[in-house]
């Protein structure tokens, strides 16, 4: 480990949340209304429990092996030749994630604001910011997380203006829809829940020893308060329509003026997104580097951080020609992907940590 890079339990926290709720803020609504109706509101309820697992698993690999990630501790539970086996496929699905993300995120910019910039201009500006802050250390971008998070939520706030124009019935009758459907709502936000599993990363590099191990459990809170509550806000305001927009927080936003001077309060929204996406995507590319130089057994992780923004802008502009096919692959593909790399394998090694430890002390 690199005794070098320490950051404290406030910032792992504002990283973690910025990384699950930075992309969900956009489509969360339109992706649980898609499938749970009116009763969409249940469904980060039901997705946080999965958050919950993901996060007392890591945090059980951290008490066993707490100087090392992933990476490293799994060689000593599977040893060398499956250790490098699930590293790779790690490193390999991380880098699939990253790219996709950029190019969520050039798609996004590119259909709602800048209509003529070529999508490799979108997406290697973004690239390169996320590379200097890699190359800078994983302290320069936690805390820059710190102070976008305050930012970020109060932000969001600026919803509530818009109270006049909820309805609440529009949440009637109550569990009208199946739990099969509102389940189903709910695979979607566990994605970005399950992305708690970063904590192992940070976990390591955290100087906090005392308030570390209720962190994963608060990011997990809050983050499900802000999905219930951008749920609500737009149950309220469109009712059943929520999923005939592809961006209703963002519509939302276009409903805020305020006389006779504000309005446009959309370009708030898309600024604090691309705040919440750059923090987003520099964990993920940091994660790819550190574990590439982990899983080779090299010391300087910043050796890789010009091939991999290359790798990212290369994956992002051919994983997909528009953003509809991007979503249904997302919707396909990537929950089988990541229950796997999140939950199923690390659950595996704690359980064999758990197993190894029994036959010494038996021995």
């Amino acid at each position: 480990m690199n005794n070098k890079i320490r950051i404290s339990a406030k910032q792992m926290m504002s990283l973690l949340m910025m990384t699950i709720i930075s992309t969900a803020i956009l489509s969360i609504p339109a992706v649980t209304s898609k499938h749970a109706g009116h009763d969409m509101w249940v469904s980060p309820i039901f997705s946080s429990i999965s958050g919950l697992i993901t996060a007392f698993i890591i945090l059980q690999l951290h008490k066993l092996y707490p100087n090392e990630t992933i990476f490293q501790y799994s060689k000593h539970i599977v040893g060398t030749f499956l250790s490098k086996c699930t590293g790779l496929a790690y490193l390999l699905y991380i880098l699939l994630v990253t790219s996709i993300i950029v190019r969520e995120y050039a798609d996004f910019i590119l259909t709602s604001l800048l209509y003529s910039t070529p999508l490799v201009v979108i997406i290697g500006v973004m690239v390169i910011l996320c590379a200097y802050s890699v190359k800078s250390g994983l302290e320069v971008f936690a805390r820059a997380s710190q102070v976008f998070l305050p930012i970020y939520i109060f932000s969001l706030l600026v919803l509530l203006l818009l109270f006049h124009e909820f309805d609440v019935k529009n949440m009637l009758p109550l569990f009208e829809g199946k739990w099969k459907s509102m389940l189903h709502g709910a695979l979607q936000p566990a994605l970005w829940f399950n992305q708690i599993f970063y904590m192992g990363i940070l976990l390591p590099y955290v100087k906090d020893k005392a308030t570390k191990k209720v962190v994963g459990y608060k990011v997990i809170l809050y983050s499900l308060i802000v999905m219930f509550s951008l749920n609500i806000i737009c149950l309220f305001l469109f009712g059943e329509n929520v999923d005939s927009y592809q961006f209703p927080v963002f519509t939302a936003f276009r409903y805020i003026y305020i006389p006779p001077f504000f309005e446009r309060f959309e370009s708030v929204l898309v600024v604090i997104w691309v705040l919440g996406v750059f923090i987003k995507i520099s964990l993920f590319y940091f994660t790819l580097c550190l574990g590439t130089a982990q899983w080779l057994g090299v010391e300087k992780e910043k050796t890789f951080v010009f091939p991999y923004g290359i790798l990212i802008i290369i994956i992002a502009l051919w994983v997909s020609t528009n953003l509809a096919d991007l979503n249904k692959f997302i919707e396909s593909t990537i929950p089988v992907l990541e229950i796997g790399l999140y939950v199923l394998i690390p659950l595996s090694l704690l359980l064999l940590s758990f197993i190894r430890k029994k036959r010494k002390a038996s021995v």
